[in-house]
């Protein structure tokens, strides 16, 4: 299948070759995945992993489940000495990895209905303009 007939094709002969290509010989057994996934998460500087992401790059995605922040400890914005773990977060390795103004809404808090969060990964400078926004400031509670 060729690139228009995936991007014009119906959506039944586009879920099979997707899930032909997911089942292939090639696809690693999960346990292989997640050990390799934990020795990533555990290390402490991410710029020494032996990957090039100019060529090619990793995502997981929080629907996976995988406890990729594990034994990682991080400071609070405040500076003080508390330490938080994210509750989502990892490093963007291309461009292409960026969201201008997309995101995910999903519900964070079923006992209140008005509770969402936000997952989005968005440019520096798109987040320094969103930092001075009072109104974007009103609807962020960390």
């Amino acid at each position: 299948m060729n690139e228009v007939d995936l991007a014009e094709g119906n959506y039944k002969a586009v879920a099979s070759v997707i899930h032909q290509m997911t089942r292939r010989d090639t696809v690693q057994d999960p346990e292989t995945v997640l050990n390799g996934l934990k020795w990533m998460a555990a290390q402490p500087d991410y710029t020494k992993l032996p990957f090039s992401y100019k060529d090619t790059g990793i995502q997981v995605s929080s629907w996976c489940r995988f406890k990729t922040m594990s034994g990682q400890e991080y400071v609070n914005r405040n500076n003080s000495e508390e330490l938080l773990l994210p509750h989502s977060c990892g490093p963007v390795f291309s461009p292409v990895s960026f969201c201008n103004g997309l995101f995910l809404v999903v519900n964070g808090d079923l006992s209140d209905p008005k509770s969402q969060v936000v997952h989005s990964t968005l440019p520096a400078s798109l987040w320094e303009e969103l930092e001075t926004d009072e109104f974007f400031k009103s609807l962020v509670s960390v």
